[in-house]
């Protein structure tokens, strides 16, 4: 498996490339994972436009947002940036994220890894069927420590088209397989587009984790912007970091991006980033347990 370096450019035309990266770690409540995908020379041209919008700035990630003006415009710049390669139809972008704290995940010896791992294989599949491709060429962050010779063999081993159930067909066993034909890890300080993966799943994580804070702050503008002046508006400034400011504009500027494109990402409805249809080519993702029986994985004993 290939470790490192830039993502070849000689990629065949019917390839995919998929950029990725993932948020949680210790105790944090809520995890994600973050996929930007689209074809090679689609995705060189953005990675060129990414470049253009650091300006001074030697990367970006969503770590780095605390309120600094040259970061906070970077970041816009990014989200702008996408959203208009999102609606010339040459990018899509999924963020699935989890409650560590619902009845799959709060389960005693929880493995991590190994669960990171299939929410991996759930999203990438997913983003693979809703763009029609099989071919694809992963480049995760290089700060990922999972198995991606294993995941790569899951993904393998899955139709494109996915089996009807209770269905029985003479045809069934023949159908397309997922290809992954390279997986090549990438220095998220080099590759804007992994770092575009960084900034999307830290909204949707973010969102989700202050999303009380999120809609307290969002009613606040609103009454400023129809300039109602209300004794708790400074209390409820005060209440706010620089750091969460920053990152509230960003979450409602790219919700309102989304709205004014008709993206259908949604924020208003649950007050965090969510997409209530999956093949929007903007997908927020939450991911509920599918029945009793879906637990994450857990870490063998001895």
């Amino acid at each position: 498996m290939k470790q490192a370096g830039k993502a070849s450019n000689r990629a065949l035309p019917e390839d995919h490339w998929a950029f990725t990266d993932e948020k949680g770690s210790g105790r944090e409540r809520y995890w994600g994972i973050g996929v930007v995908s689209g074809s090679a020379s689609a995705l060189s041209a953005l990675r060129q436009d990414l470049s253009g919008a650091l300006g001074k700035l030697e990367s970006l990630e969503w770590k780095d947002i605390n309120g600094d003006s040259q970061r906070q415009r970077a970041a816009q710049s990014y989200i702008e940036t996408a959203v208009a390669a999102v609606c010339k139809g040459v990018l899509r972008v999924d963020v699935l994220m989890w409650d560590t704290h619902d009845s799959r995940h709060a389960v005693q010896g929880r493995d991590d890894s190994q669960n990171v791992g299939r929410m991996y294989y759930h999203v990438l599949t997913h983003c693979g069927r809703m763009c029609g491709q099989r071919r694809w060429r992963l480049y995760p962050d290089d700060g990922s420590c999972l198995d991606w010779e294993d995941i790569a063999l899951y993904i393998r081993r899955t139709r494109v088209v996915r089996s009807k159930p209770y269905l029985i067909s003479l045809f069934e066993e023949g159908g397309e397989r997922f290809e992954i034909l390279e997986v090549s890890k990438q220095d998220s300080r080099k590759e804007p587009l992994v770092q575009l993966a960084d900034i999307f799943v830290g909204m949707g994580c973010f969102s989700v984790d202050r999303s009380d804070k999120l809609k307290r702050w969002t009613e606040e503008q609103n009454r400023r912007s129809q300039l109602v002046l209300l004794p708790e508006l400074d209390h409820a400034h005060d209440a706010q970091s620089r750091s969460e400011r920053a990152r509230f504009e960003l979450v409602a500027g790219l919700n309102g991006l989304c709205k004014a494109t008709r993206l259908g990402v949604s924020l208003e409805r649950r007050w965090h980033l969510w997409t209530p249809a999956p093949r929007a080519p903007i997908n927020f993702w939450m991911y509920k347990p599918q029945h009793d029986s879906d637990k994450a994985p857990t870490r063998r004993k001895g």
